[in-house]
């Protein structure tokens, strides 16, 4: 019974979903700094968890920047192994198609080869592993000197991207990046992001409001506009073929949802900068976290 109830329920949650969230990127937007004019940088890192998070989060900042003569490189800190469940491709098959997705995308983006860096992480795992994670990143903050970074913003709901968010904040926190760092959301857009949706009760719907709607009226945002260069994020999202095309035609074979897609192809990309008080604070919690 309750099983059939959620099913009937949930094409209306998907719309009441789709509109509180197109609610909350109005207030972002209104309260964001445009600074796609004042965007530049000589060496700028981008960190990705997974392979695709690059160019969703950041494509045209990443074009701009490349446009403007920056030395841009990009670093994912997982293989990709773990995205698919296939019985016709292997997992070390799917890590090497991944990377070679990888490498096409950012080429797209005009970031070439050799600035494109593979970490050392089965994807789902960064979070049992953030030593390794630590150490990539580190040694790539050191070895390129970034004067501006671009990583994925800890608050979303993913282990990967919730690890490797933090671990950037503790390498600013130690200043080992002495640059502005600039948090892309990516699964911001999803309600697991802030309630179990599979759990109906009381708690978990206020969570549903009242998270998104303080995050909306809180967070420090800054966006960089993307008109004449959607297109080419386009192409260079579908470089990640693994991700938008069922390769194999298995039904377990899942793609990232054209809905949910529509996020990442508005006016705007949308940053929140990580505050210099926050940066102070974060190395004592991430320690913590690694103890």
């Amino acid at each position: 019974m309750l099983r059939r109830i959620r099913s009937r329920l949930r094409p209306l949650f998907s719309r009441l979903e789709a509109f509180g969230f197109a609610c909350i990127r109005r207030i972002l937007y209104c309260r964001a700094r445009d600074v796609t004019a004042s965007l530049s940088a000589k060496r700028v890192l981008v960190v990705a968890p997974h392979q695709d998070d690059e160019t969703l989060g950041a494509g045209v900042a990443v074009m701009r920047l490349v446009e403007q003569g920056a030395e841009v490189h990009i670093t994912v800190v997982t293989d990709g192994r773990n995205s698919h469940t296939s019985a016709k491709i292997t997992k070390d098959q799917l890590a090497e198609l991944r990377r070679q997705e990888m490498i096409d995308a950012c080429g797209l983006l005009g970031v070439p080869p050799e600035r494109v860096h593979f970490g050392p992480c089965e994807d789902r795992y960064v979070g049992d592993h953030r030593d390794k994670a630590y150490t990539h990143l580190r040694s790539l903050a050191e070895k390129v000197k970034p004067d501006l970074v671009i990583s994925p913003s800890p608050l979303d709901r993913h282990y990967d991207h919730v690890a490797v968010g933090e671990t950037i904040r503790r390498l600013a926190a130690e200043g080992v990046i002495n640059a502005p760092v600039y948090e892309y959301p990516v699964w911001f857009y999803s309600v697991r992001t802030w309630t179990n949706p599979d759990r109906l009760s009381p708690k978990n719907i206020f969570h549903l409001f009242w998270k998104p709607a303080r995050a909306a009226f809180t967070l420090p945002v800054v966006v960089v506009r993307t008109s004449g260069y959607l297109d080419r994020k386009r192409k260079a999202l579908e470089a990640h073929r693994s991700q938008m095309f069922n390769l194999t035609g298995e039904p377990t074979w899942l793609t990232l949802p054209e809905d949910w897609l529509t996020n990442f192809f508005r006016a705007y990309e949308m940053f929140f900068p990580l505050p210099e008080a926050q940066r102070r604070a974060a190395a004592p919690r991430t320690e913590a976290a690694h103890a």
